[in-house]
């Protein structure tokens, strides 16, 4: 295109090159003509105008031919300009046609792209979904076998109990019949000795005089003797070596601390508690004798409490001998088969002799409930003792007794939702213990603890049939909550916020409730949420 546009310049430039040419000849032929006239005017002649209309004809032939040429020119010129333009026309069309062209591939390839990666997209989906679902149904079936582990744990520590119980029952069945077995063996060796005897001595006895007879000796067997010379052979010694010595003795070590160790006392409890079986059995109706032995039975099961976090001590044997001893004296001649098939008032009329827990003594009847709480397990016999326990707590002196003997974390173990017969009546005799009385304040020290905290919370967390049991609690806790000690127990164990979720949840279904357990938050400085 500039080289056209250069190529007409050169035309044009040329042009006027030639006009100007042919002005300065027309304007010297114009001054030539003037001085001409000027200094002859008769000179020119015709030859010379002819020339001089030659000369311009050519020139005007010339500048016609050349303006031919330029016309020409500009005419190719125009054409090829016109061809460029149609060219570039075409070359712009071509380019946009290849262009919409390679989008339009582009646009295919990433559509045929987008819909091959959301199928894929899709089968990931569904494998994710499969996966998830095998996942579900595994887990479903992990805890169904969890579940399943946990009974059959349970079940096998029952039996693996069991069979420890049977094993030491079995053993002393055998120690038992060994012994019986000697004294037949005895009784018979003495028989035979006493007719070997009576066979050489003369009967020489007179007609009118008769025979002498034996003084009769009460039977004490060789048995009862050895288990009272072992008991108190083990308690003299155990004085002995734990105060007696000590209290003479002042050396820089302090050996008295060994004596209070968990493995001391336990050697010791070990030795005597079984001895007591026997001795309780018979000693039932002496209460000098009976009240020492059931104050030492009570305060040796909270040892073995204690001993059994750190070992593992197995007396179920022991324990549940002292408990039916406690709760079926041998005394009121019940037997095995009534003690199983008989009703509660078929036994309460066999059972008239007033011994443990129906002795006149409070004291020995509040201990020999206690004492039944911690070694048995039947329901009806635990309701009994909760029953006189209940009606022990109405006065004041058993109340003192039963702090004495710290007994709050006897009541407390029922306070759980594995115990759900018993958690009414538990929460009840704390109920019972936690009012208006000279020993409300020890009572509510002796909850304040992380064992009292945690049940309760456990409690609190698990949907109760009776609402009763969650207001009784709820009174305990709106006390305990007034001491300040018991601030952190409150937020250990996030009693606050399950408090603070049950009034949310709860609504304005119990406004005695909802009432008590406003009451514990604002005692502990938590603001109600709405």
């Amino acid at each position: 295109m500039s080289h056209h546009r250069t190529k007409s310049d050169t035309k044009h430039v040329h042009m006027r090159a030639l006009s100007s040419k042919v002005k300065s000849n027309l304007q010297s032929m114009a001054s030539f003509h003037t001085d001409d006239e000027v200094s002859d005017e008769g000179e020119l002649t015709k030859e010379d105008i002819k020339e001089i209309y030659k000369e311009l004809q050519a020139i005007s032939d010339k500048l016609r031919e050349e303006n031919r040429i330029l016309h020409e020119r500009e005419a190719k010129l125009k054409e090829r300009e016109r061809m460029l333009v149609i060219s570039q026309e075409s070359l712009q069309t071509v380019t946009d046609h290849q262009v919409k062209v390679k989008v339009m591939s582009i646009e295919e390839r990433y559509t045929a792209e987008l819909k091959q990666l959301d199928h894929a997209l899709k089968e990931k989906t569904k494998e994710n979904k499969r996966l998830k679902e095998n996942f579900e149904t595994l887990k479903q079936a992990n805890d169904v076998m969890k579940k399943e582990l946990e009974a059959v744990t349970t079940q096998n520590a029952k039996l693996t109990k069991s069979l420890t119980s049977l094993q030491a029952r079995l053993a002393n069945l055998q120690r038992k019949q060994e012994y019986e077995l000697k004294l037949k063996d005895t009784e018979v060796i003495k028989l035979a000795s006493e007719a070997y005897s009576e066979q050489k001595e003369p009967t020489s006895v007179k007609p009118g005089d008769k025979p002498e007879e034996k003084p009769k000796t009460p039977k004490q067997s060789k048995n009862t003797i050895q288990v009272y010379s072992s008991a108190l052979s083990t308690l003299l010694d155990w004085v002995c070596e734990a105060h007696l010595r000590q209290a003479l003795t002042d050396l820089p070590t302090k050996p008295s601390e060994s004596y209070c160790a968990p493995s001391f006392i336990q050697e010791r409890v070990l030795k005597v508690l079984p001895n007591l079986v026997e001795i309780l059995r018979e000693n039932a109706a002496n209460v000098r004798c009976c009240l020492p032995c059931l104050q030492f039975i009570y305060w040796s099961l909270l040892h073995i409490d204690q001993i059994q976090t750190l070992q593992n001590v197995n007396m179920s044997t022991t324990m549940r001998r002292i408990g039916e001893e406690v709760y079926y004296p041998k005394s009121s001649k019940v037997t095995e088969v009534e003690k199983i098939i008989a009703t509660t008032a078929t036994l309460n009329e066999k059972l008239k002799e007033p011994l443990f827990m129906r002795s006149t003594n409070n004291h020995i009847r509040l201990l020999s409930a206690l004492i039944v709480l911690k070694t048995l397990s039947r329901a009806d016999v635990l309701a009994q003792a909760f029953d006189l326990l209940k009606t022990e707590l109405k006065n004041d002196q058993s109340k003192e007794l039963f702090l004495y003997y710290q007994a709050t974390g006897v009541i407390i173990f029922f306070m759980k939702p594995v115990n759900k017969t018993f958690i009414n009546v538990a929460v009840d005799i704390l109920l019972q213990l936690s009012a208006e009385s000279p020993f409300q304040q020890t009572f509510l020290e002796s909850c304040s603890n992380e064992h009292f905290f945690r049940s309760a919370a456990l409690l609190l967390r698990t949907p109760l049939p009776d609402i009763r049991v969650m207001e009784r609690l709820s009174i305990i806790l709106q006390k305990l909550s007034k001491l300040k000690s018991n601030k952190r127990f409150f937020e250990t164990y996030t009693i606050v916020a399950i408090i603070q979720e049950i009034l949310v949840n709860g609504g304005n279904d119990n406004a005695f409730l909802n009432l008590n357990l406003k009451s514990i938050l604002f005692n502990l400085n938590v603001p109600v949420k709405t």
